[in-house]
């Protein structure tokens, strides 16, 4: 039977593969953000249902407790002042409702999720291959001319391995 802790697993595998993917494929980091945030919340969903006496769906969904909280909420604040005051309000409000809260619920997933040594060492690792591959990428690059995951050309004697320089 599924569980909440097999969500928990999605979740995490689910994070490292956006943080392996990061550098080279933005649509892929959409993909695997999505997939950790339904699993958040269908985990808070089986938390709500599954508590005896029963918790309000607010409490639910209340994000982890961090010492981050207050200054992320003076900062989602900002936004909204920003998106409320912006001389093309649908476009802020846009980017309010899906960058800015794409990357506040990553914090909170994150700060859920990636909570005993064993899965940060995880995540250390899946960030250290990441970066190796880049690396490795940015050397071919420089030796052929060209890099190995986008065909990017070299810039004169910058290298830019699969990062778009325009």
């Amino acid at each position: 039977m599924i569980n909440k802790e097999w969500f928990e697993k999605a979740i995490v595998v689910s994070l490292c593969a956006m943080i392996f993917t990061l550098p080279f494929s933005k649509s892929m980091v959409e993909i695997f953000f999505t997939i950790a945030l339904i699993s958040w919340i269908i985990k808070r969903f089986m938390s709500y249902y599954s508590a005896a006496p029963r918790i309000s769906l607010v409490k639910a969904f209340t994000p982890v407790s961090t010492e981050l909280n207050s200054p992320i909420a003076v900062f989602i604040l900002m936004g909204f002042l920003s998106t409320v005051c912006s001389v093309s309000f649908s476009l802020s409000l846009k980017g309010f409702f899906f960058k800015l809260f794409e990357w506040v619920m990553i914090y909170f997933i994150v700060a859920e999720s990636v909570n005993n040594e064993k899965k940060l060492n995880w995540v250390l690792l899946i960030m250290l291959v990441s970066a190796l591959l880049m690396g490795v990428d940015g050397i071919f690059q420089a030796v052929t001319g060209t890099d190995f995951l986008r065909n990017y050309p070299a810039l004169g004697f910058r290298i830019q391995a699969s990062f778009d320089a325009f």
